[in-house]
């Protein structure tokens, strides 16, 4: 494990639980770059070990002394991409759907081009619905993970499951665990 990967292991397991747990398709977190100097290897570092359990990486945006992060289970990415529904937003909004990668692409372009793509929630597997609601910009009626428009009992069991992977893979880790001995 390269030097910081400790900690770049601790911010990953604090941000991305639910998608290393298998809850979640996948989750967004930011690093300080002046935190972790050495991102770069602690990235490949864990992009390899990931990959072992169909877990992926990449940096969306790169600034100053910030990196936004994705990490992402490739299979159900792919699959909600196939989805009607998803495919008929995000085609709407120029995405081309033909690969994972190149919609990935899309969507760092977009990011990288300070544009906000509300659109990002789909993503995240947020719930198509409340994406919907929230790229028109409408009130929420709860915010937690997402911000939350309609299905409010549904939408607080989702979190209290991120919540629950946070606290196991937090507890695991603590008590000596590897991350390959907690990761489904």
């Amino acid at each position: 494990m390269p030097t910081d990967g400790l900690l770049f292991q601790e911010k990953l397991t604090n941000n991305a639980a639910p998608t290393l747990c298998a809850i979640k398709i996948a989750s967004l977190f930011s690093i300080n770059k002046t935190e972790i100097q050495n991102y770069q290897a602690c990235i490949k570092y864990f992009n390899q070990y990931l990959h072992n359990f169909r877990l992926h990486m990449m940096i969306l945006k790169n600034t100053g002394d910030r990196l936004l992060i994705y990490v992402y289970r490739y299979d159900q990415l792919h699959e909600l991409l196939q989805r009607n529904q998803v495919k008929d937003v995000l085609h709407s909004l120029g995405y081309p759907l033909e690969t994972v990668p190149q919609t990935l692409g899309i969507l760092k372009r977009k990011i990288n081009s300070n544009q906000f793509p509300h659109e990002i929630g789909l993503f995240l597997g947020y719930p198509l619905d409340d994406v919907i609601h929230f790229m028109k910009r409408e009130e929420a009626i709860y915010i937690g993970y997402w911000k939350v428009y309609g299905h409010l009992r549904n939408a607080l069991k989702t979190f209290n499951k991120y919540d629950c992977a946070k606290t196991y893979l937090k507890y695991k880790l603590s008590q000596g665990c590897e991350l390959a001995d907690v990761l489904i």
